[in-house]
């Protein structure tokens, strides 16, 4: 797979989840990808609903992380990454996503990050969940670490 070079890319809660945790699988694989994208002056974004979710995963018990690991995390990604809030727009493209692809349940999640990428004029993800943004491939490209 050819990497892009000098783009933007949109980083999955799972990429943040994997570099910063080395005991979890696929860490090595994500930092590698990771390394080799910043060697190629990309940049990376995030959204609001990334920081949630990680918020959300790190203080799960599998994680047993303290309050302020997590939220210092959080500043940490928002000073290194572009951070995309949501907006009216974000929304109104979501629920064009959402009818288009006949979204249900939680697969909002990953429309709601397709939305952001769209509304960002943001080309590619970076995630571990291939499968989770599959059906979005006609509208963005997937790079997976694995």
């Amino acid at each position: 797979m050819d990497l892009p070079k000098k783009s933007t890319i949109f980083l999955d809660t799972n990429i943040l989840i994997y570099l910063k945790f080395s005991n979890l699988p696929f860490h090595e694989e994500t930092a590698s990808v990771f390394s080799k994208l910043m060697d190629y002056e990309n940049k990376f974004c995030i959204s609001t609903q990334v920081l949630r979710e990680y918020i959300f995963s790190c203080t799960r018990e599998n994680f047993h992380l303290n309050y302020e690991d997590v939220f210092s995390d959080c500043n940490d990604f928002t000073n290194y990454f572009e951070l995309f809030e949501d907006s009216k727009e974000i929304s109104k493209t979501l629920f064009e996503i959402c009818k288009k692809f006949k979204v249900k349940g939680k697969q909002v999640h990953d429309a709601n990050i397709l939305a952001t990428m769209k509304s960002n004029e943001v080309q590619y993800i970076l995630t571990a969940n291939m499968n989770d943004f599959k059906r979005f491939s006609e509208e963005i490209e997937i790079l997976p670490v694995n």
